[in-house]
This record gives C-alpha cells, sequence and structure tokens, in this order.
C-alpha cells in the first residue's frame, strides 16, 4: 500500500509541473521516478515489483494501481473517458432495448465492475467488446426488419 500511495504521490507531483501533462497524459511509455516523493528507506523494492533496467535506471514504467497508471498514461482526460466508455454502453442497451429494471440492474453492474479491471483482465476486455458490438449492431439488425 506504501509503494501505490508513493507512485500515485509521484505521478501527480511530476505532473504538477504542467497542466497540459495532467490533463492528456504523457503517452503509453510514459515514466515516472521517486524524486518528488521518496520511498521511505525501510522498504526493500526487488523484481516483484519492479524490473530490473525499471530498478537499474531509476525510471519506472509500470504502476500498481488503475488510477495511477491511467493518469500517467492518458491524463485526466483519459481516465474520465475510460470510466464513462462504459457506461455509455450501458446506458446505450438499456435505452436501445427495454429492458427489465433487472436487465438494466444487471448491464450496470456488469459495465461498472468492468471499468476497474478492463486494463488487466482480458475476460472484462471481451466482455466489454462484446457489449460494445451488441450495443452497436444488434439494434440495426433489429431496426433493418
Amino acid at each position: 500500500a506504501i509503494v501505490r500511495s508513493v507512485e500515485i504521490s509521484n505521478i501527480l507531483c511530476f505532473h504538477d509541473s504542467n497542466i497540459f501533462n495532467f490533463i492528456f497524459g504523457n503517452g503509453l511509455s510514459a515514466t515516472y521516478n521517486f524524486n518528488c516523493v521518496p520511498l521511505p528507506g525501510e522498504l526493500v523494492i526487488d523484481l516483484k515489483s519492479y524490473s530490473q533496467d525499471q530498478l537499474d535506471t531509476g525510471y519506472y514504467y509500470s504502476v500498481h494501481t488503475f488510477l495511477g497508471s491511467n493518469l500517467l498514461k492518458y491524463g485526466l482526460f483519459g481516465v474520465l473517458v475510460y470510466c464513462f466508455f462504459p457506461l455509455f454502453i450501458a446506458y446505450r442497451l438499456i435505452t436501445r432495448f427495454s429492458l427489465s429494471k433487472a436487465e438494466q440492474l444487471a448491464v450496470s453492474t456488469i459495465m461498472l465492475i468492468s471499468i476497474y479491471f478492463l486494463h488487466s483482465r482480458i475476460e472484462f476486455q471481451l466482455l466489454v467488446g462484446i457489449f460494445t458490438s451488441y450495443a452497436f449492431f444488434k439494434g440495426e439488425c433489429l431496426d433493418e426488419r
């Protein structure tokens, strides 16, 4: 938990100097370091947390949290898009088809759960892809009949 909070603190400190990077991020190859908020001395960082090249250079590209990773790479705008896209798909599914309250709740819950796991779990990426396809193309097929 300490490493994760220090990571986010350093990412926010790094973005503090440039508002553009805070809003839009630093891209897929973004890195950070522990210069602004150093790790506690008693904390040992090893190969379980970071790769050898990250430990050798002092530039880290892997972040242990969803929020930290997305803030570093995509910025605040990317985090908002990332979070609201599945909600938009759920809204589109609910409004396009006459779903019961239970179905609306199920679709919304599945999409909300997938927001958190989308960047790390392949089955949720597949699930969001299926929902996206269904939301945009199933209604098209029904409209043609």
